[in-house]
């Protein structure tokens, strides 16, 4: 490889270690900050400051809005806050951004809440940038750091702590500790990096999610998280492989644009969603969140929604499903069949591809049926759940699956029935959808459990009672849709 070539990877290497790094920053040092319990004007200058260098040592744009954006949110920054320091602080000069600082802080940088909170700040704008030795000596960082009124002496211990929790050096960042108390709110930051640690180092589960165009795929992935975050209508919607990754200590999402142009964002909205799955490049979509409301044990899932293959206006829809199929990367499959509309040819032909990646003798294991849009199933016009059950285990039988794990299930009755629960703002169409699903879960002829071949554990109707007091009918209903056992078979597969 040439010099040129040699330059070109080193630069493709260090932008990758970049999103890395600022992606996981997304994560880390806002939930449960010591400073948010301070009132509005402390949170507002500690916010000023942080964005003020920030926007100086940050090379991306992408992932500057995307780490403060959390810290807007944290804060609650009304617009029109946030927007004046964005405005104020475009500018490059070091005297002028300083001046700036001053305008808008005034004198309260010496009020009491900002005596406990500067050496924070100043530890927090180091751990915000991967180059801490550069930044550290730079002279708009010693600007700074005099600014806040700290001593050199100070600064350079700062430093050091920095350096070390940085490299896991958590027990001499403690020492630290002990000998300034100063930094007595320091513990915060090394906390969170020894959580983050462990969450790196756990073994992923990832599931791939598969199904034919229509068989209600998204929406089976966003009864899961609870929300409707991922594109579902009843044409193909997932254009885009999306993986979304399990993290219990996140009450929102972060996610990562991987193409030809990088792009990380925090706060994910089905809109940045929708907007990255229309591009026309090839891109994969990387979420992150917590995705098991009533899961309490922190397992590392992933769970991958993959194009449906079925869609004969667009090939690269079944070219990226296959080409992840090929790659085994994947530890379960959950297959995704409508209820109504079972057995197509097309249906057959994925099916196939599907069991030709799997070990013949791993099929009734690492493959879980969910039999979808159970609600759709009219037992008042003789149609059985029992013998659609029956008709699919047939089907599945026929490709060759002596013993398939089958769970009837309504996606859709559970994502309405978990918005319900959270008071979420639901469509007249969807007031009118859950009233009539609640109706129809509340029957007995629809409790679908008793047709799956899940068991439905223990542990997952006990991480349930905190819903069970507050709404047992909803609770009931939500068991009757199939929702606690595809939750128990997750938890299962996850703890193998």
């Amino acid at each position: 490889m040439n010099v040129e070539g040699v330059r070109r990877k080193g630069m493709v290497e260090k932008d990758k270690q970049d999103q890395l790094f600022y992606y996981s920053r997304c994560k880390l040092f806002s939930q449960n900050h010591p400073i948010l319990k301070e009132d509005y004007n402390t949170k507002f200058f500690y916010f000023t400051v942080l964005y003020t260098v920030a926007q100086k040592n940050f090379k991306n744009v992408s992932y500057l809005h995307a780490v403060m954006k959390v810290y807007r949110e944290r804060f609650n920054l009304p617009k029109e806050d946030y927007e004046k320091i964005v405005k104020v602080t475009k500018t490059n000069d070091q005297k002028e951004l300083l001046d700036m600082l001053r305008m808008i802080c005034g004198e309260n940088l010496n009020v009491i809440g900002w005596q406990r909170y500067k050496y924070v700040c100043l530890a927090h704008i180091l751990l915000l940038t991967r180059e801490v030795n550069e930044v550290s000596k730079s002279v708009f960082f010693l600007a700074i750091a005099d600014y806040l009124d700290i001593s050199q002496a100070l600064t350079a211990q700062i430093v050091t702590f920095v350096k070390k929790v940085n490299e896991h050096k958590f027990e001499e960042a403690r020492q630290l500790l002990a000998e300034r108390k100063e930094f007595r709110y320091f513990n915060y930051f090394i906390q969170e990096l020894v959580c983050y640690q462990q969450e790196t180092n756990q073994k992923n589960c990832k599931i791939l999610v598969v199904a034919n165009m229509s068989a209600g795929k998204s929406t089976f992935i966003n009864s899961i998280i609870g929300k409707d975050l991922l594109p579902s209508k009843n044409e193909a919607c997932t254009a885009k492989a999306i993986s979304l990754q399990h993290n219990n200590r996140l009450d929102f999402f972060i996610g990562r644009k991987l193409g030809n142009a990088t792009e990380i964002d925090s706060f994910i909205t089905p809109s940045k969603l929708t907007e990255w799955n229309q591009q026309n490049e090839q891109v994969t979509v990387e979420l992150e969140g917590n995705l098991f409301s009533f899961i309490s044990k922190n397992h590392n899932i992933i769970l991958v929604d993959t194009p449906g293959t079925n869609n004969s206006r667009d090939i690269a829809h079944s070219t990226t499903t296959l080409e992840r199929l090929q790659t085994k990367d994947f530890h379960h499959i959950f297959y995704i069949i409508n209820a109504t509309n079972m057995g197509t040819n097309d249906d057959r032909s994925l099916l196939t591809s599907v069991l030709q990646q799997v070990s013949k003798e791993r099929w009734s294991y690492d493959i879980t049926f969910i039999i979808n849009k159970m609600d759709e199933i009219d037992v008042e016009a003789n149609e059985s759940i029992e013998g659609v059950m029956d008709n699919a285990r047939k089907y599945v039988m026929s490709l060759g699956i002596s013993k398939p794990k089958m769970i009837p299930y309504s996606a859709y009755a559970a994502l309405l029935f978990q918005e319900k629960w959270r008071s979420q703002e639901m469509t007249r169409k969807e007031k009118k959808n859950i009233a009539y699903l609640m109706d129809t879960f509340l029957d007995d002829d629809y409790a679908l459990p008793q047709f799956s071949d899940v068991e439905q554990a223990s542990v997952i109707d006990l991480n349930a009672k905190k819903l069970n007091g507050r709404h047992p009918d909803l609770t009931q209903a939500l068991r009757n849709a199939g929702y606690f056992t595809v939750m128990s078979c997750l938890a299962e597969v996850a703890g193998r």
